[in-house]
Formats: C-alpha cells, sequence, structure tokens
C-alpha cells in the first residue's frame, strides 16, 4: 500500500456507508486496494485503484464484454468529485474501474486532451490500464450520459483495450460496457 495511503480519512476515519466519510473506524489503516474493495479516495487522492474510504455496495448495473466473455458485475458503486467520476465494478474473480471526465456526452481516446482512465484486475495478481501515456494511447471511447445527484444514478458506456502493466504487455479489449449506477456521497 501507498504510504500516503495510511493516513485516516478525511474528517477522521473509515468508510462509506455512513454516507461519508469519517463515521467508522479506519483499523490503523485507511486506505484499501481496488482488488480488496469498492474504494476511492480524498480528492486530492482521487486516483484510479485506491484510496481512503470502502464503499458499500451500491444499487445499479455493470455489464461488459472481457474479451469473448460478457461479465456482469456483482457489486458496484459511483462517486464523483465534480471533475471525475468513478465507477468500480467487481465481479467474483475481476474488477474493473473507470475513472471519466466528469463532462456528459461522447468522447475517445483519440483526442490527446482525454484524460479518462479503465483498469481491469484479475485475482492473481494480473494488472490491465488504458491511460494517457506517451508516445501512443490504446484505443477508448466512452460516453457518459448521466451524471445524477447523490442517490441518483451515473450513466453510460464505453469500450477500450487495456494493457497489461509488465514488459511485455498483452493487449484485452473491453468492450460494450455499459454501466447505471447509484452515485454515494464522495469523502
Amino acid at each position: 500500500m501507498d504510504a500516503s495511503l495510511s493516513d485516516t480519512c478525511s474528517g477522521g476515519g473509515g468508510g462509506l456507508p455512513a454516507p461519508t466519510c469519517g463515521e467508522a473506524s479506519c483499523g490503523g489503516t485507511a486506505g484499501c486496494s481496488v482488488k480488496a474493495g469498492l474504494c476511492f479516495g480524498t480528492a486530492a487522492q482521487f486516483a484510479l485503484g485506491v484510496g481512503q474510504c470502502v464503499a458499500t455496495p451500491a444499487a445499479g448495473t455493470f455489464e461488459v464484454m472481457v474479451g469473448a466473455t460478457k461479465v456482469v458485475a456483482a457489486q458496484v458503486a459511483a462517486v464523483d468529485n465534480g471533475a471525475y467520476v468513478q465507477i468500480s465494478a467487481r465481479m467474483t474473480d475481476q474488477t474493473i474501474v473507470l475513472l471519466l471526465p466528469a463532462n456528459l456526452g461522447d468522447d475517445s481516446c483519440a483526442s490527446s486532451a482525454y484524460l479518462g482512465s479503465f483498469a481491469y484486475y484479475q485475482n492473481g495478481g494480473s494488472e490491465f490500464r488504458n491511460r494517457p501515456v506517451s508516445p501512443a494511447r490504446p484505443s477508448c471511447t466512452v460516453s457518459l450520459v448521466k451524471i445524477g445527484n447523490v442517490g441518483e444514478r451515473i450513466e453510460g458506456s464505453f469500450s477500450a483495450m487495456v494493457l497489461e502493466s509488465s514488459t511485455n504487455p498483452t493487449a484485452l479489449d473491453l468492450t460494450n460496457g455499459t454501466f447505471s449506477v447509484e452515485r454515494v456521497a464522495f469523502p
């Protein structure tokens, strides 16, 4: 775990379900890994895959084709910090996290200005990502159609090629992804 995440959550402690961070003990460490829970950070640490608060799964749906296999999330959560929305989806042995600019409409990785990120984790340690990199970024498209208030839905669709984080990366296609997830309060 990143040492910067060992501090307490803003407000002094522990996870969402309350719905805000700070109403439960962090048990000595506030940080969490997206592999271990639906995690969200403070505004300064709002980063893909790590965070200081664990969200209770929210109502909603998240489906995507991972290669040739349709995957349906068992747990979902979504937040909005004003600049970005983060959608986390967990399955039995997989996790997908989207960090998208909080702008309604269509966008793609073809735009050099697009700052969204996509991550796919498999139990056992494999990590795949699509994020701004030089010289070339893998392809992605996203359509963010709704950013509701807390208790309402964040909705959209996406496709992205993600690359394994290794010296000889393997590509994996995430296609026909859709999400409609209840927004929880951001710490």
